[in-house]
This record gives C-alpha cells, structure tokens and sequence, in this order.
C-alpha cells in the first residue's frame, strides 16, 4: 500500500509527519468507524519519491491523541521529528 491508499480504505488523514531526512513519514489517519490510528511508511531513492508502508498500528484508538501517544512509543524517529 502506499500513502494514497488510505483514502481508498474510506479512512481520512488527518495529519503527516515526515523525518528530518524526509525518508520516512508517518500518516495519522480517522477510520470510517471514527476511529483513529497511524500508518509509517518510507522512501527508497530507487522507489522514485514513493512511499512504501512499513507497518500501520494495529488496533485503533479512540482520540488523535491516543494515537499520537502510541506511535511516539514504536516509532523511535518520531520523537525528533516531533520535539
């Protein structure tokens, strides 16, 4: 899946935060049950700018902030990213 298939699942972004080196990038998304949760991809020089997923957080969460707290736990870049 790359990034522009999470609209296709029904689900909206609703927020992306990308590396310092712009190699990574983790979309935070609302599911059609209003449900919130997070998808991490990357991208490789030979993938031509695209985004390859890495891993989307398995369950959901109840709040945006949920989320937000969840991946800063799995995501070791992400604290950088974020401050």
């Amino acid at each position: 899946m790359n990034r522009s298939g999470l609209n296709k699942r029904g689900w909206r972004v609703l927020d992306s935060v990308h590396s310092f080196d712009q190699r990574h990038c983790i979309d935070y998304f609302e599911d059609a049950d209003g449900k919130f949760g997070f998808a991490e991809f990357r991208s490789d020089p030979e993938d031509q700018g695209g985004w390859t997923l890495i891993r989307q957080s398995s369950q959901r969460f109840s709040s945006m902030t949920e989320a937000l707290t969840e991946s800063r736990l799995s995501v070791a870049w992400i604290k950088s990213a974020r401050g």
